[in-house]
Parts: C-alpha cells; structure tokens; sequence
C-alpha cells in the first residue's frame, strides 16, 4: 500500500476519529452543511489514510475517474488545493 499523504497528528485523529460513514459523521451538524456527499466523505477518510486513487477506488467499489469526480468535488468544497489541505481542512471543519 501507498505511504500516508502526511505524518500529521491533526491526520491521525481524523482517520481514527469514525470508519467511513457512521451515524455520527451523519449527525454532524457542520459536515451535512458542508455539501459534502456519503461517498466524498469515504473518499475522505480513505485519503486521510494515505490510500491512492487506485486503491481507493478498489476499495470502494468505484473507478478511478468516479475517484477523481469525488476528490474534485471534495477540493472545491473545501478550498482546497491538493490532497494534503485537503484532510488538513476537513479535520478542521468536521
């Protein structure tokens, strides 16, 4: 498997703090104001953990180009300008 994007203690806490969806995340308040999908917010907890597009889409079940959709959209969302601020930015909002 790929490396992690980053070696962050801000990462860590948001890849551990729920496994993809989870009645919590779907309780959060800011997340569902955010505009931020089910699906984007899998791909942002599997890119929180350093998983590459590849495998990201291998384990969702997802092409590589619907991925990239996914990950678009989560960086316009967000201001966003590449995977690192992106999981930077989530954990602060979320």
């Amino acid at each position: 498997m790929g490396e992690p994007v980053f070696y962050l203690s801000i990462g860590q806490r948001f890849i551990y703090s729920a496994p993809l969806w989870s009645p919590k995340a779907a309780s959060n308040e800011a997340l569902q104001n955010s505009g931020i999908s089910q699906r984007q917010y899998d791909v942002l907890k599997l890119l929180a953990q350093g998983y590459s597009n590849k495998q990201i889409a291998t384990t969702l079940f997802l092409t590589e180009r619907t991925v990239k959709a996914h990950l678009s959209a989560l960086f316009k969302c967000l201001n966003a300008a590449n995977r690192t601020e992106c999981v930077k930015t989530a954990y602060k909002a979320f």
